[in-house]
């Protein structure tokens, strides 16, 4: 019985605790400023050059990280911050997501972004689409677009690979070629040269 006390009011403490630790958080980054011009007096350059610092995608991270592991969408800016992070070092990313408190996403949710891309044979949608985006600002500029079509030829080594949607058949657009392998390959490249 009295173990059991003991147990209850441990476990009351540990709510109480809680609930104080939930009441006082820091909820917004003007809080956490606010925090800080309480406990160590900054003056009004300091806290300016704080904001500063704390825009962009810091922001957006800063404001992750002080709400915790959320499943909201992850912003345009703080996705093309992430994904720039993993590629250019994988390890400084997961150091500044362990360091934040996780407010990036994991290594395999950019994989998976990279993947949403359409990488079959022929002139890709996402390239097109880049290509009009091109064009469009280029008009607004006044200016061309000059593209260059490079055509390359190459030789490919003997390797079976296993892709369940075309396994023995080759897909250009609509048509659909029965081969059996394949020895070169053709290759055609936009290259922008404005």
């Amino acid at each position: 019985m009295k173990d059991t006390i003991l147990r209850q009011r441990k476990l009351l403490q540990n709510k109480q605790r809680l609930i104080r630790y939930f009441k006082n958080r820091i909820q917004t980054q003007k809080q956490f400023l606010d925090m800080l011009n309480q406990r160590f007096n900054m003056n009004a350059s300091t806290e300016s050059e704080l904001k500063a610092c704390l825009s962009g995608p810091a922001s957006q991270i800063f404001e992750r990280m002080l709400k915790g592991p959320s499943i909201q969408k992850y912003d345009p800016v703080l996705r093309s911050f992430a994904v720039t992070l993993a590629f250019y070092s994988p390890k400084a990313y997961t150091f500044v997501r362990r360091t934040f408190n996780k407010s990036l996403p994991d290594l395999s949710t950019i994989s998976k972004w990279y993947k949403s891309v359409n990488g079959s044979p022929g002139f890709t949608q996402e390239a097109l689409e880049t290509l009009k985006i091109l064009k469009r600002q280029a008009d607004a500029k006044g200016s061309h677009v000059l593209c260059n079509l490079v055509l390359d030829e190459m030789s490919i080594r003997h390797q079976t690979e296993w892709e369940p949607n075309s396994l023995g058949m080759l897909i250009l657009g609509q048509i659909l070629i029965q081969i059996c392998f394949l020895k070169q390959g053709c290759t055609y490249i936009y290259v922008g040269m404005s």
